[in-house]
Parts: structure tokens; C-alpha cells; sequence
């Protein structure tokens, strides 16, 4: 009901930042309201991407798959986290060598995802520190995609999260108010644990409490795009009717 409440004001802000970019502006401003634009586009996504994950409890709707192009895919992203982390003086880093060059996933879904892993190894690296983005095909034929951090250590209950954290479990999220990491297990990795079960894949994280982090995100290689008229791997979750037959 929270996230659902959301939507209105953030409404309101798109349509008055739409009217302004309807006046005479300087170049600067424009710069400005153009990020103030995809900061709030951004957020009606996640608000989306939210309300969806909070039906997959009850039989909520079947994934939206599509053909993901690696290269174009992760550069968006790198574009929307460069900035983040270049005010935290942290050197973001991208591996893609051994990547596919497509895969086959919800793109929303897979991106609040990394988004969310993303603003977790922020909150833990200090300044001067590093994140990696790794994309590769592991030895099981699944797709990898690893975010490698070397900040202070995931604590032991953020790694639980990933197993059992249920949505409505807490109200704690990846980061607080003061842009610190939060020791317990909040609705985002909830969020990115519940989206990779839907694809049929999972979510892990290694490293000791100390010193750096690894979370890996696993989805098959096998996945087709919805509507292709080709059934779905057997591991993706999908609707099932009264009878009992699975509907992609």
C-alpha cells in the first residue's frame, strides 16, 4: 500500500517538471531537468517493479521476457551508476570479455536487480575503493553476472536475506537516510531474490564480514522470449489455470 501511495506524488513532480520543460531554458537547467526527468522515470519503474514483486506470492503476473543485449544493456547501466559512484570517489569497473552477447531475461526486472546490488556495494566501500561488474557463462551453462566489492564485508544477516527474506519481513532497505549500509535484511534483497527464483535462476552471496563482498546472480541460458510461441525452460516460474497446464 506504501510503494502504491507513491505513485501520486510522483506524479505530480513528473507533470510539473514536463511543464517546465516546456519554458526557455539555459543549457545548464536543461542538463539539470533532463536528470531530474530519468531520476523520476527511474523511480516509477522501481515503484513498478515493486508492486509486481509483491504479487509473485499469489500467482502474480508471468514474466515479460525479451532478448537482452549484453553490451548495449550493461553500458545504460554503467551510465546510470557512474555518477554514484564517481561522488564516492569509487572506480566502477566492467568485465564483458567473457560475456554472451545476448540473454534472454524481464529487462525490468533484471535491472532493479542489479540496481539494488549496486546500491548495497556503495554503501560498503570506502572512498578511493572499487566495484566490479563481471558477466560470464559459468561451468553449469548458466549466465553469471557477479558485482565484486571490496568494502567492509556483507554481514552475516544480509546474506540470509537472499535465502529466506520475505517481503513485509522488515522496512530496512540497502541504504538509510545517511547513505551508510543498514546491518539488516531489507525488502530490496527480497526484491532481487524473488525476481531471480521467477526466472528460474538464483542469488548467492560470498565474502567474510570483514573485508569484501561477491554477489552472484545465476539465470539459465536457456530462457526464450514471451510470445515466441516456444515453450519456456521448466525451471521459470509461470501461471498455471484450474486445470492444472502451465501458461507461459
Amino acid at each position: 500500500m506504501i510503494v502504491h501511495d507513491m505513485k501520486s506524488p510522483l506524479m505530480m513532480v513528473v507533470a510539473n517538471l514536463d511543464l517546465l520543460s516546456r519554458c526557455r531554458l539555459r543549457a545548464r537547467e536543461e542538463d539539470l531537468l533532463r536528470s531530474a526527468l530519468e531520476g523520476c522515470r527511474d523511480l516509477q519503474r522501481m515503484i513498478q517493479g515493486y508492486l509486481r514483486i509483491s504479487r509473485l506470492g499469489e500467482s502474480g503476473p508471468p514474466l515479460e521476457l525479451s532478448v537482452v543485449r549484453v553490451g548495449s544493456f550493461f553500458r545504460r547501466l554503467e551510465r546510470m551508476w557512474v555518477a554514484l559512484c564517481r561522488n564516492r570517489d569509487i572506480r566502477l569497473e566492467f568485465d564483458l570479455d567473457e560475456a554472451p552477447s545476448t540473454l534472454v531475461a524481464d529487462e525490468p526486472l533484471l535491472e532493479r536487480v542489479l540496481s539494488n546490488l549496486m546500491l548495497n556495494a556503495v554503501a560498503q566501500v570506502e572512498r578511493g575503493g572499487r566495484i566490479g561488474v563481471r558477466v560470464w557463462t559459468a561451468s553449469t551453462g548458466r549466465i553469471r553476472i557477479s558485482v565484486i566489492d571490496d568494502g567492509a564485508g556483507m554481514p552475516g544477516a544480509l546474506k540470509a536475506a537472499l535465502v529466506r527474506c520475505l517481503p513485509g519481513e522488515t522496512s530496512g532497505g540497502p541504504v538509510n537516510e545517511s547513505g551508510t549500509g543498514r546491518s539488516e535484511p531489507g525488502i530490496g534483497l527480497a526484491f532481487c531474490r524473488l525476481a531471480c527464483e521467477l526466472h528460474g535462476g538464483k542469488i548467492w552471496a560470498e565474502g567474510g564480514p570483514l573485508r569484501g563482498t561477491v554477489v552472484h546472480v545465476e539465470l539459465p541460458a536457456d530462457l526464450v522470449p514471451s510470445g515466441s510461441g516456444l515453450l519456456d525452460g521448466p525451471e521459470v516460474s509461470r501461471k498455471r489455470d484450474g486445470d492444472g497446464d502451465a501458461r507461459a
